[in-house]
């Protein structure tokens, strides 16, 4: 089984503030082919960027993406802008057999 980490971050649009979490949820597929068809319905055509990992040998892999775009808020006036950055990690999630530990 597959699992979808998504972080959100955002900063004001324009802004030199730092970026913060605005959410994290996840979602699970039974493959790799769902998550990546559910990853390019939800986020579409934004910005992507590779996401690496370190390892403790000093090297990295690639674990997921930072997807970009700008958000707003329609519900009240005036409208609020962002930027947002929406951290993607692919996890793959197994049973443990307890009896060998």
């Amino acid at each position: 089984m597959i699992s979808l980490l998504i972080t959100e971050t955002a900063k004001g649009c324009g802004s030199k503030e730092k970026w913060v979490g605005i959410g994290e949820f996840e979602r699970k597929f039974n493959s790799i082919k769902k998550a990546k068809e559910w990853l390019k319905e939800y986020y579409g055509k934004c910005k992507r960027s590779k996401m690496y990992m370190d390892k403790e040998d000093g090297n990295h892999f690639h674990c997921g993406y930072i997807y970009h775009f700008h958000n707003d808020d329609i519900s009240h006036v005036p409208v609020e802008k962002w930027i947002q950055n929406d951290r993607v990690t692919f996890r793959e999630i197994k049973t443990i057999n307890l009896a060998i530990l």
